[in-house]
């Protein structure tokens, strides 16, 4: 870039006007600025006579480029390291070459914990000249690792324990940071109950830690559960009343010693009673279950009548007498003495009428039973047969009808010879077979 001009050379004859011709010849060397520039002037007069005059320039691109852009040097950490600066950031320009190559190399070079990385900017013109400028930074590791997966605080029955979480850590600059999991316990107001301390810790190379807890509140919430009571049971008067059992246990979800406690108590009822079994089972906590067994002694079985007789029937046309009712008797499973009612009724009927004898037995829970005897008693019947006595000659058949025709009643003919078209009909035809005398009977 520093290349004179050449310069304007005069010349002078003793004879003529001269006239001075300027030559230029370039001869390139070993690269485009690196040349020798050959100048000749010529003088010539008028007769011919020449004189030549000559400079040779030696041109040379010694000086280098000169870079532009280049980053200063920096520290980040190794999750800020800043991208490399796109093509056309950093430039050079040369005072001989109007296009300059530049070439980015980056290395980088481990360290106890982190890194330095190098980069390096190379300007070359046409004629091999370099620039160099770089940025050094400096990559450390100030930042802890980040826990990922700690669950939140719960409160839980010692049986409902969440198993410990799968928690993982990530590290801008350790790409396999190692998580330790470690518990506390700190005892509460029963065996039972008690805090768990849950505790994650991630350290990653250069020693940052991060640390996250989880607190678990575990609590003894569930009673006990009592096995072995037996059902319900309802039992008649008579019956034995069971044995409380011996089996009946408890056992408790969280564990430890259960105490166990019985008690009987009788609660009398209108009619009975009810045995009342209750069993309580306490834990560790103070926690309680109870279960009960309800046995009701009940009497829903009637009295049992004796003595009741069986209906009979008094036909006083006969000569019968009515009898008198026997004393009848009752017996009871759980009453000694049921008590015995007598009641009589009457109701006629044709050709007599009904008395109906009824006992009934009442035990003092009102459980009843009755019995009754029917006698049936017939008065003397009068009969009679129309028309009276009747006289035919030449035989024939007679036209007969009984009193009474109507009733609770049977009705049967004889006769001592002859037919009756239906000897059980209150009306009937006899037909006689001969002559003669003959007695019909009804």
């Amino acid at each position: 870039d520093s290349v004179p001009p050449a310069p304007v050379l005069e010349a002078v004859d003793d004879c003529s006007e001269v006239t001075i011709v300027m030559d230029e010849v370039l001869y390139p060397q070993l690269c485009p600025d690196y040349y020798a520039l050959v100048r000749t002037w010529t003088a010539t007069d008028a007769c011919g006579n020449t004189t030549v005059a000559e400079q040779t320039v030696i041109v040379q691109d010694t000086e280098a480029p000169v870079l532009h852009g280049v980053p200063q040097d920096i520290s980040a950490g190794c999750n800020a390291i800043p991208d490399v600066p796109p093509p056309g950031t950093v430039t050079a320009t040369d005072n001989c070459s109007d296009e300059v190559d530049i070439q980015f190399v980056e290395e980088v070079y481990p360290n106890d914990c982190g890194q330095t990385i190098v980069r390096t900017w190379i300007a070359t013109d046409a004629c091999g000249n370099e620039a160099v400028g770089t940025q050094t930074i400096a990559v450390g590791d100030d930042g802890p690792p980040t826990l990922i997966g700690v669950p939140d605080d719960v409160t839980v029955s010692c049986t409902q324990i969440p198993d410990p979480a799968v928690v993982t850590a990530v590290d801008s600059c350790d790409a396999d940071v190692e998580v330790l999991l470690s518990e506390t316990i700190t005892p509460g107001d029963c065996e039972a109950s008690y805090t768990l301390i849950r505790t994650w810790t991630a350290t990653d190379d250069c020693g940052n830690v991060a640390q996250a807890k989880q607190k678990i509140q575990v609590v003894d919430d569930e009673p006990p559960i009592l096995t072995g009571v037996p059902a319900d049971l309802t039992i008649s008067c008579d019956e034995v009343v069971p044995m409380a059992p011996s089996d009946v246990a408890a056992i408790d979800s969280c564990g430890g010693q259960v105490q166990l406690t019985f008690e009987e108590t009788t609660v009398p009822l209108a009619c009975g009673m009810q045995l009342l079994r209750t069993w309580t089972a306490t834990d560790l906590c103070g926690n309680t279950a109870t279960a009960q067994q309800t046995i009701t002694v009940v009497d829903n079985e009637a009295p049992v009548l004796a003595g009741v007789p069986d209906d009979l029937t008094v036909n006083l046309g006969a000569g019968d007498t009515i009898p008198q009712p026997p004393t009848v008797t009752a017996i009871d499973n759980c009453d000694p003495q049921p008590q015995v009612a007598f009641g009589e009724s009457q109701q006629t009927m044709p050709g007599g009428y009904q008395i109906t004898w009824q006992w009934t037995a009442v035990d003092s829970c009102g459980n009843a039973t009755m019995g009754q005897t029917i006698v049936t008693v017939l008065e003397p019947i009068d009969v009679q047969i129309l028309p009276g006595p009747l006289a035919a000659c030449g035989g024939g058949s007679f036209a007969l009808s009984a009193l009474p025709d109507a009733g609770n009643y049977t009705w049967h003919w004889a006769a001592d010879a002859g037919t009756f078209d239906d000897p059980t009909a209150p009306h009937v035809t006899y037909i006689q077979t001969a002559p003669g005398v003959y007695n019909i009977t009804l």
